[in-house]
């Protein structure tokens, strides 16, 4: 068994843990779901490795992630954001903003492991991707689910349907990035996760502008 994720989930999220203890309420819950979203991929990291060694060769990187990790990473973050829309709050803009920290936090701890594993090889480039591209992908795809999972309560009737189809939109989305940036046009999946935060960005700056 490989420790070393264990190891830099415990070092990456201590301090995010002491932080936690003397922010505010707000802030406190948000450092809570990015911790959630670090743990998270310590989990999807295992579940990945069990699916890869039972559904493909191990050795067949390209094709584990645009079909396994895709969907098992993409289930795995959307399942506190159900439980909490479930047992405290369905607000769609309090999701939005959990969805976010847990995307960003799954990404953290992402992006160190691959680094660590792989840090001879790296470069200043593939920071700039792996830091702004990669994180933007993973926060947007749990965002989206969380739209749909903000309908439990004020509309029954479809919220199944549309936090299915928001998980199979993020879930195509995720395993489109992926399979591009493997590609000779990996710019293009560089480019996909910046270009679709641009809009929500501004949206939410103007919101905020409109009610202070």
């Amino acid at each position: 068994m490989d420790y070393m994720i264990y190891i830099l989930a415990i070092c990456i999220s201590a301090p995010l843990i002491l932080m936690a203890a003397l922010a505010d309420a707000k802030s406190r819950r948000l450092l809570g779901f990015m911790i959630l979203g670090i743990y998270i991929a310590v989990l999807a990291s295992e579940v990945n490795a069990l699916l890869s060694f039972a559904f493909a060769d191990p050795m067949d990187h390209f094709h584990i992630t645009i079909t396994i990790t895709p969907v098992n990473e993409e289930i795995l973050k959307a399942l506190p954001l159900l439980f909490t829309a479930i047992v405290f709050c369905d607000d769609r803009e309090l999701l939005f903003q959990r969805a976010m920290s847990i995307g960003l936090g799954f990404a953290i701890m992402e992006n160190t492991f691959i680094l660590i594993k792989n840090v001879e090889s790296v470069s200043l480039l593939w920071a700039m991707i792996r830091g702004f591209s990669s994180s933007l992908m993973h926060a947007l795809c749990t965002i989206g689910i969380g739209i749909g999972i903000s309908m439990i309560k004020r509309r029954r009737k479809l919220f199944v349907c549309s936090t299915f189809a928001w998980l199979m939109a993020a879930i195509t989305y995720h395993s489109l990035y992926n399979m591009l940036v493997q590609s000779d046009h990996w710019y293009v999946g560089v480019a996909i996760p910046v270009i679709s935060y641009i809009p929500i960005a501004i949206v939410i700056t103007k919101k905020r502008l409109n009610t202070t």
